[in-house]
């Protein structure tokens, strides 16, 4: 996508980090992408969807420090960081 001009939006970046296909090593790389081109702190959706990936392979403490650096919480967001905490410690 890149060598071709095109830039990831919020929306393409969550739709790869949803993939079943990928896994952390994947997810980390993504959350550079997202952080260098901006795209972790201007949206919650995409935010959301790192917590989500974090919570699924059990890396709660990256899923907090994600959760930390989001400028802007929704109630999705907050449930997403309640649903990962309650699983692992619940």
């Amino acid at each position: 996508m890149r060598d071709h001009g095109f830039s990831p939006t919020p929306h393409v970046l969550a739709g790869f980090l949803s993939a079943q296909a990928l896994d952390l090593r994947g997810g980390v790389q993504l959350q550079a992408l997202a952080v260098n081109n901006g795209l972790f702190c201007a949206d919650s959706f995409v935010g959301t969807t790192f917590l989500s990936l974090y919570g699924k392979y059990g890396c709660v403490s990256e899923a907090r420090q994600a959760f930390d650096h989001m400028p802007r919480k929704t109630l999705v967001t907050w449930n997403s960081i309640i649903s990962v905490c309650t699983s692992w410690f619940g």
